[in-house]
């Protein structure tokens, strides 16, 4: 796995890459957060694809998990959009 940092001064972020990161998810959050709620926003076609595994990655590690799916595309990038995850 890499570690590509993201340099912003107070909102500087890590970006990891490598194959396979779904496996072992939970770990790698829980090593990042001192939370013990997740919440898991996704479009429905990548949570169809993927969601399932993430959940059960993180409860694995006791980690709960609260999810909120969101349309595809772009027609959905906007602030009626950010107010229901706002809001949820």
């Amino acid at each position: 796995m890499k570690t590509v940092r993201v340099s912003l001064g107070n909102r500087s972020y890590d970006i990891l890459i490598g194959e396979d990161l779904l496996r072992g998810v939970g770990r790698l959050i829980q090593e990042r957060s001192a939370g013990k709620r997740v919440f898991l926003i996704s479009n429905i076609t990548v949570f169809e694809h993927y969601g399932q595994k993430v959940v059960d990655e993180l409860t694995a590690v006791d980690l709960e998990v609260v999810h909120l799916l969101i349309p595809d595309g772009e027609k959905s990038k906007n602030l009626h959009t950010v107010e229901n995850i706002y809001t949820y």
